[in-house]
């Protein structure tokens, strides 16, 4: 049973966020007034991205096409899409959701910037494995 999953669909249900948004704070994501740090983004998608696209290539998948997807829902501004895509990205490789994962939906700055640098790591890992 993948416990993180059932806790963050419990927080849909009850629409329980506020516990989120004191945890991205606690953890250096968010300072306290609310404004987000980037360079702790920028560390959490680099500590992540190299075993994502082990993973991506471990299971006969293209990575450039996964990155071009990401990419076309980016264009569109379909933040939340890229999320759930990676959610089940996560869960098929059957690969340990990133700490702080799940709590990035609170905070659209910071969800659309991890995805941006995701993205960017991802595409540079690509071009790593086309050398």
């Amino acid at each position: 049973m993948n416990f993180q999953m059932l806790d963050f669909l419990d927080k849909i249900v009850v629409q329980d966020f506020e516990s989120d948004s004191a945890l991205l704070t606690k953890e250096g994501v968010l300072t306290s007034n609310g404004q987000m740090v980037l360079n702790k983004v920028n560390l959490m998608t680099g500590a992540y991205t190299s075993n994502l696209a082990d993973g991506i290539l471990e299971a006969d998948m293209d990575l450039e096409e996964v990155v071009t997807h990401m990419e076309s829902l980016q264009e569109q501004n379909q933040y939340m899409g890229i999320y759930y895509f990676l959610l089940y990205l996560f869960a098929a490789l059957e690969m340990d959701i990133p700490y702080l994962f799940m709590q990035l939906p609170i905070h659209t700055q910071v969800l659309q910037y991890y995805i941006h640098e995701l993205i960017s790591d991802l595409k540079d890992c690509s071009m790593d494995q086309g050398d």
